[in-house]
């Protein structure tokens, strides 16, 4: 064999060798790499996540010394049931944000009061907090107040019971879930008008 051809023979061979070399070697890494995340706690980050995202959007009546202070991390492995307590507080806001949604797309304006349990066009998933009580729903012309009876309570509250007026709603923040003196957790939203006239 010519000199010429055994040198690009030699080359293409290396080349090919290396490729398939770097070929296993991708897909044993990978593989390591799958086995070593199937074993790791990922609930800690969860928690992490869910409670810095509870200190944006939730009003506490006493809150705590945050987090940020000492970084998020840290605050967690002192202390994890403050994380697990509030990323049930986040799920809440998540929850209360999307029957808002939901109640304004399926509702007429008026104003009425019904448990989430009897609210049929929303998800199974979002009828009740993470405690496992529904939610009342009190519906006061284009504003919608979630009210969840909190970690606190035995059950469900009694949704026709809670009175809320207008001038109470007025001072009230939107889109923020607030802990009431009592342990409730409210939610209020207004509708959203969307202009259709033409620019």
């Amino acid at each position: 064999m010519p000199r010429g051809k055994r040198i690009v023979w030699m080359v293409t061979l290396g080349i090919g060798i290396f490729l398939v070399l770097g070929t296993v070697s991708y897909f044993v890494a990978i593989h390591n790499l799958d086995k070593t995340l199937a074993n790791v706690d990922l609930k800690p980050f969860e928690f992490i996540f869910k409670k810095a995202a509870a200190d944006l959007v939730v009003v506490k009546q006493h809150p705590k010394v945050s987090a940020q202070t000492q970084g998020y991390l840290k605050a967690y492995e002192s202390n994890p049931a403050d994380f697990q307590s509030d990323s049930h507080l986040f799920e809440t806001w998540v929850s209360s944000a999307q029957i808002g949604e939901d109640t304004f797309k399926n509702t007429l304006p008026g104003s009425w009061a019904r448990s989430s349990a009897d609210a049929d066009y929303l998800l199974r998933t979002n009828r009740a907090d993470p405690w496992g009580h529904s939610f009342c729903l009190l519906r006061r012309g284009d504003t919608l107040v979630v009210v969840s009876a909190g970690p606190k309570a035995l059950s469900s509250p009694t949704c026709r019971d809670i009175k809320i007026a207008g001038q109470e709603l007025a001072g009230v923040p939107r889109k923020k879930l607030i802990e009431t003196p009592a342990g409730n957790l409210i939610f209020v939203v207004d509708q959203e008008r969307v202009s259709t006239s033409n620019r």
